[in-house]
This record gives C-alpha cells, structure tokens and sequence, in this order.
C-alpha cells in the first residue's frame, strides 16, 4: 500500500513539473520597462543601397558594378534638423561620389529633399568603403516616398547614377 501511494505521489510532482514547464510564467508576456536613460524609440526612415545596373559599352567595361550600402536617416536635435547616417562601399574607380535624398521611389526623376550641394561628399578610403554622417536642415517626414541616390558628379544626372534605394519609415 505505502508503494501505490508514494507511485501516486511521484505522479502528481511529475505532472505539477509538466504543468509548470509547458505554461509560460505569468511575468513572460509583459514588454520590457523603459530604464531611465534608455533612449526611447525614434522614428526614421531606413533603406539598402544597390548598384544601378548601367550600359558601359563606351568604356569597355558592361559588368555590373558590385555597390551596396545602407542609410538610417532620424530625426535631429531640433525640429528643423535630421541626420542621415550613410554606409556606402564602392567597387567603381571614383573616390569621390555625391549622394542626396529625393522625393519618389527609385528611377523617379525628383528633385532632392534639400539643395544637392547641401549634402556631404562620400569620400571612399582606398578599400572602396565611406561612413558618413550628415545634419541635414531639414525636419524628418512622417510620411511620402524616398530615396538615396549616388552619383559619380556633383550635378546630380542620372547618367552618373552608381546606385540607389527606397526608403521605409518605422514609427520607433
């Protein structure tokens, strides 16, 4: 008798452990606090850069060159500014490129958010590879379509185009 009642003990300490084991603890699904001096969540805007598929005939060359990058683009200090934090590497043989952001997706001709001018050069380190970031005078949207643009000159024709990528917004 004291054998069957220690088995039906043993029985009911398994199937409480199995109970506790396969149910999530009550504390499991509560999101994480906000520590003081955690940064809280920003809204931006975000994108990975691709190589424009160009024709080189004229150049003797009509591989695709190998460019990718990312940009976060969030807001800044004050109302009227954003920053935009660009990763750029570059297979071509420029070491110096342009780039803005425009209005429209990718291979829509826009004019830029600010002046062209007003964005920083990429100046690429003999690896092909820039990190850049810009304040730029402008307060982020909330709302519209962008893009990056990269260009071999400072006048912005798409003829120099090297790469380009649609941005997505993210509340934070």
């Amino acid at each position: 008798m004291t054998h069957v009642k220690n088995l039906a003990i043993l029985f009911a300490v398994v199937a409480g452990i199995a109970a506790c084991a396969s149910n999530p603890t009550p504390n499991a699904s509560v999101a994480k606090a906000q520590l003081p001096g955690d940064p809280l969540p920003q809204p931006r805007w975000t994108g990975s850069i691709r190589a424009v598929v160009t024709d080189k005939l004229n150049e003797g060359d009509s591989t695709r060159e190998r460019s990718y990058g990312t940009l976060v683009w969030t807001p800044g200090a004050t109302p009227a500014l954003s920053n935009a934090k660009i990763d750029f590497t570059y297979a071509g043989s420029a070491r110096e490129l342009t780039w803005g952001i425009f209005f429209g997706p990718c291979g829509n001709a826009s004019l830029p958010v600010i002046t062209l001018s007003d964005f920083p050069e990429l100046e690429m380190s003999a690896g092909g590879r820039t990190q850049v970031t810009a304040a730029l005078s402008i307060d982020l949207p909330t709302s519209g379509a962008f893009h990056v643009e990269i260009f071999k000159d400072r006048s912005g024709d798409r003829d120099f185009s090297v790469a380009c990528g649609n941005l997505r917004f993210n509340r934070g």
